[in-house]
């Protein structure tokens, strides 16, 4: 893979991690509001805080919110604060979401 090293340079790539027998490989997304219905994971300084379906973004690209799931209630999210918005691109790992997500 010729662009990995660039992609992993630029913070834009997250190394595969295997769940369920399938390799998935996360992507930084710049655009937060092309996510609103997507199942993303949100990390901040390269740890995830939490996962879930975006419920809505602001016009501005600034401020999301992730719906609420069981005993997790909605959460805001802002870029300005560091936050960061990870998607596992369908086609890729041919799954209709991240891990165990609906489990919960």
């Amino acid at each position: 893979m010729d662009g990995v090293p660039a992609l992993r340079r630029a913070g834009t790539w997250s190394p595969p991690r295997r769940k369920h027998g399938v390799e998935m490989a996360l992507h930084l997304q710049q655009k937060w509001q092309p996510l609103v219905g997507q199942l993303v994971i949100v990390k901040l300084q390269g740890e995830e805080i939490r996962r879930g379906i975006v419920d809505a973004v602001t016009a501005d690209d600034q401020i999301l919110w992730l719906d609420g799931n069981g005993a997790e209630s909605r959460r805001l999210f802002e870029r300005s604060d560091g936050f960061q918005v990870w998607i596992d691109y369908k086609w890729e790992t041919h799954r209709a979401s991240l891990d165990n997500h609906d489990q919960g």
